[in-house]
């Protein structure tokens, strides 16, 4: 479902790792305060389910998409849930797990890449525990019969947020906190600046890059740095809430990413792309339970609700809701194409001749690799 192995991903999401390393010890002194070290909910007299979180609560919006779906988990099955976080992506993971096993844990969502060779360990050693791991696949040896794999395509729901904020800035300039410039990221990026340009083609896109899924002090001085220099709408893909509350520090708006953040900087929110886990997750409980657990790999997007959009702010019109509701109506149906010819990257490189589509998510990753033209930035 994803083609190539993208090992440029690989290598990042281990050399975050070792920054995590300071936020771990950071949130261990306070562990014992609540869900930061684990938590279980002793009520339920379901099916005892353990979920790894890679970066911590409140502040990951990443982390919050997954523990939404362990409430709702919660309620469809009266499972009772542990929580480890934050775990960093290197083989302190392992005893984490082992943990949970010993715990009686029957299924565990392992909610980080780098957590792949680790949970391969264990998973051989443990065939009656079934695990879920952030896709794609990486290893070079095949995945157990109790493991599967869950990703998803954000470039739908990006191409979505760049038709409101392309509706709403008034300098043209827009502004994207990222990570790290692998494709799965850049894709959004550019979609969301398509989206932008179906609004005013003048419109322009201010990039930075902060090699890191998760600090937000940086992630908030990247986004109030784009707003000095004429951003008025900050958009993001990382972890944290950073960028979000750089966006309304500094009296602008701005569009979340991983979950609905909207609480955390009501100010600035306008809506933002959102991970729906739920309906795979409960999938996968019910595998367990019966017996007949899938070791698939599930790539979802717009149209099974895998990603979605979260709730529009009231500083939202009503016109631009419908503008998008038709956007996303028209990209689940087929009929709307956002990666088109011709297409060249902001350095004048051309990705698609006039004419050219690109329709297959696996293409789209291996080939839209290069900021557009419209974008100022340069990957890193």
């Amino acid at each position: 479902m994803f083609g190539p192995v993208d090992t440029e991903w690989v290598l990042v999401r281990f050399r975050t790792a070792l920054r995590l390393v300071l936020v771990v010890a950071l949130v261990t002194v306070v562990a014992a305060c609540g869900i930061s070290g684990s938590n279980s909910n002793s009520k339920g007299g379901g099916p005892k389910i353990g979920f790894v979180y890679v970066s911590p609560l409140p502040g990951s919006a990443w982390s919050r998409s997954w523990d939404e779906t362990r409430k709702d988990l919660e309620q469809e099955f009266d499972a009772q849930t542990t929580v480890v976080q934050p775990i960093p992506e290197n083989p302190d993971v392992i005893s984490t797990l082992q943990d949970l096993i010993r715990k009686g844990n029957k299924l565990i969502f392992t909610t980080a890449f780098g957590y792949q060779p680790f949970v391969l360990q264990v998973a051989k050693d443990n065939p009656d525990v079934n695990f879920v791991v952030i896709g794609p696949w990486a290893q070079e040896e095949e995945r157990p019969a109790n493991v599967s794999s869950v990703a998803g395509n954000l470039w739908e729901a990006r191409y979505l947020t760049g038709i409101v904020a392309g509706s709403m800035t008034k300098s043209k300039v827009l502004g994207f906190v990222s990570a790290f410039g692998i494709p799965a990221v850049v894709s959004g990026i550019d979609a969301f600046q398509l989206g932008a340009q179906s609004v005013d083609p003048a419109i322009r896109t201010k990039v930075v890059f902060t090699s890191n899924w998760y600090n937000p002090p940086q992630s908030t001085q990247a986004a109030e740095t784009l707003a000095r220099n004429g951003a008025d709408v900050i958009a993001q893909h990382e972890d944290s809430i950073g960028p979000l509350l750089g966006a309304q520090s500094a009296g602008i708006h701005g569009i979340g990413s991983e979950s609905d953040t909207s609480d955390q900087a009501p100010k600035a929110y306008l809506t933002g792309t959102v991970w729906d886990w739920t309906k795979y997750a409960s999938r996968k409980v019910q595998e367990t339970l019966d017996g007949n657990y899938k070791n698939d790999e599930f790539d979802g997007g717009l149209a099974d609700g895998l990603v979605t959009l979260g709730r529009f702010s009231d500083a939202v019109p009503q016109d631009v809701i419908d503008k998008v509701e038709q956007a996303r109506k028209d990209l689940v149906a087929g009929k709307l194409v956002i990666f088109k010819g011709p297409l060249m990257s902001n350095t004048g490189k051309e990705i698609l001749a006039p004419g050219e589509e690109l329709r297959d998510p696996a293409e789209i990753k291996a080939r839209i690799i290069d900021l557009i033209e419209g974008t100022i930035g340069k990957v890193q």
